[in-house]
């Protein structure tokens, strides 16, 4: 039933391997939950620009440093939260930890909007800025500006950075 459940399938046959699964998808969802008490999840802020490359925004992305794995990408664990109720206190962390930053920068006289991505995706045409994420090069850029997108986001720009490295303040483009 569980892996019925994980896969979105109608039926999972049950085989000796599954028990082994099951184990460590409860063991990892325990594992998240200390992680989210004991301060482990931190927040990494990639830029969003526009065409002309000035910074509009950031976007906050979980990281988890596992005592024992060391730095986890959310591929690692996202998945299995969003399978569970862990997600919720998770979801719960990562705002609250991005508030936070926003009125640091806030108070600092940096006023930089900062957007996190929820498990709830909304549909385009409903008045949100439209943002592309992923651009990897300046033809891509190009491409997408063309198309009307208002921001711009990717490893092109800049890679994911904790707070104390993004010169915000310092610069208007990347």
């Amino acid at each position: 039933m569980f892996a019925a459940k994980r896969d979105r399938t109608v039926f999972e046959q049950w085989r000796p391997e599954l028990r082994a699964e099951h184990r460590t998808d409860l063991s990892l969802q325990a594992e998240l939950r200390s992680a989210i008490a004991d301060g482990q999840l931190v927040l990494h802020y990639q830029p969003l620009v526009d065409p002309t490359g000035r910074v509009r925004s950031v976007e906050a992305l979980v990281r988890w440093q596992h005592p024992d794995r060391g730095p986890l990408a959310p591929a690692a664990f996202l998945p299995q939260a969003e399978r569970s109720a862990v997600i919720t206190d998770l979801t719960d962390r990562v705002l609250a930890d991005a508030v936070e930053q926003a009125a640091r920068w806030r108070a600092a006289g940096v006023h930089l909007p900062v957007a996190v991505n929820l498990v709830a995706r909304m549909a385009n045409g409903l008045g949100l800025t439209l943002v592309a994420e992923g651009v990897e090069d300046q033809h891509t850029a190009d491409v997408l500006s063309g198309l009307g997108f208002d921001l711009l986001q990717g490893y092109h720009f800049s890679r994911p950075l904790p707070a104390d490295q993004l010169a915000v303040g310092e610069r208007t483009t990347v």
